[in-house]
């Protein structure tokens, strides 16, 4: 795994740290009964085959399953190699872009 990767992967687990303290209790009472309400966040990565796509997949799949418990579900987008920077603007601009990148 190329070294930037890396990095993003470790970037990706932090945010998904904060948000599973975010939603822990922070008294020693008891848990709260009801489920929690479900939040999807949606990361891309700009893979460079379908070998590395398939290996991020993987990893947010293996995740979400372990956050969703917790009211967090990981949707991974991969982007296109050609193209990557106007799509993303794009969805910048109509505020529908991946909460990571």
């Amino acid at each position: 795994m190329k070294r930037n990767q890396l990095w993003m992967m470790i970037s990706l687990l932090m945010v998904v740290g904060m948000l599973v303290a975010a939603q822990c209790p922070s008294t020693g009472g008891p848990a709260p009964t009801k489920e929690p309400e479900m939040v999807t966040i949606r990361w891309r990565t700009r893979p460079d085959n379908k070998a590395e796509q398939d290996v991020y997949q993987k990893i947010s799949d293996d995740l979400s399953a372990q956050l969703k418990s917790q009211g967090i579900v990981l949707q991974y987008d991969p982007a296109p190699v050609t193209g990557y920077l106007d799509k993303l603007t794009t969805e910048f601009s109509a505020g529908n872009a991946p909460d990571i990148v």
